[in-house]
């Protein structure tokens, strides 16, 4: 457009840019998506040493876990560095495209995870809480103002992983209604593995994926097969916990007091010139 407008006529009518835009489109995009990689790259610590801890051995529940610590940590180093290099368009797609990458491998770690005792759940939902707040606290360390769809996004997608350690917390006879009332029906055949992260014995396993098939939820073929190997939005009144869960929202709005992401970012500044590569760490 610029080389446009100092050409003249009737020159300026015949220059086509167009070919040329797209091309730094493409670069742009593929420059964003490298930094995104990097970005992940840097937080799979986090999530190999969630997958590290004996969360069936944990009997009491504290502050937030190591992992979130160094979670917190690689976002307070890079987010502010990252959001300097970048307009607010480009740090949003950044933004967008790493929660949209995140979450559901957080979720999915999650899943891969060995028996869980009550206090582990509860520390896992604990962490949950303080992970949704780093990441709605993006914008905020990058020093960039976002739309509010990135909150409601975020918000949104963590509350799957939440909801799913809810469904973990609840006593043996309300696992179902509980799972019901919060999880979509599209996840029903996750329930073997929910079950199985409960400590469950595979009667109660069975009695459990039996109702399911009952309901329609689970035919009666994937009943049996889902127990033998172990694999694994409707609405439900009365939602059962237990007292300690109440306990426990307590000890998460605790929690939320404290976000460490915003102390980070107080105590952080950005100085001098940089290069920015794959994971995200150089500085000249």
């Amino acid at each position: 457009q610029s080389i446009k407008k100092i050409r003249e006529k009737p020159f300026s009518n015949q220059i086509d840019m167009s070919e040329v835009e797209d091309d730094y489109s493409g670069v742009i995009t593929t420059a964003l998506s490298t930094l995104v990689l990097g970005l992940e790259t840097r937080v799979d610590q986090a999530l190999a040493d969630m997958a590290r801890v004996n969360w069936a051995a944990l009997d009491l529940v504290g502050d937030q876990s190591e992992y979130v610590n160094v979670f917190s940590s690689v976002l307070a180093d890079s987010i502010p560095r990252l959001g300097a290099l970048l307009d607010q368009n480009n740090f949003r797609f950044m933004c967008d495209k790493f929660t949209a990458s995140f979450i559901p491998r957080y979720r999915s770690t999650i899943f891969k995870l060995k028996m869980l005792s009550d206090s582990g759940t509860q520390q896992l939902l604990l962490d949950a809480q303080a992970i949704r707040t780093l990441l709605l606290d993006l914008p905020s360390l990058g020093n960039h103002g976002l739309p509010p769809s990135y909150s409601r996004t975020v918000q949104q997608e963590m509350s799957k992983a939440e909801n799913l350690l809810k469904v973990l917390l609840s006593p043996p006879d309300a696992i179902l209604s509980n799972f019901l009332a919060l999880m979509p029906i599209t996840a029903a055949k996750e329930m073997p593995q929910i079950l199985e992260l409960k400590g469950l014995s595979k009667a109660e396993q069975q009695d459990v994926l039996n109702e399911m098939s009952r309901r329609g939820l689970l035919d009666e073929q994937d009943t049996s097969r889902l127990v033998a190997s172990g694999e694994g939005s409707r609405r439900m009144p009365d939602i059962k916990w237990g007292g300690k869960f109440e306990n426990l929202k307590q000890k998460m709005k605790d929690s939320a007091k404290g976000s460490q992401a915003l102390k980070l970012k107080e105590r952080f500044q950005l100085k001098g010139k940089f290069n920015v590569n794959l994971n995200l760490g150089n500085r000249n």
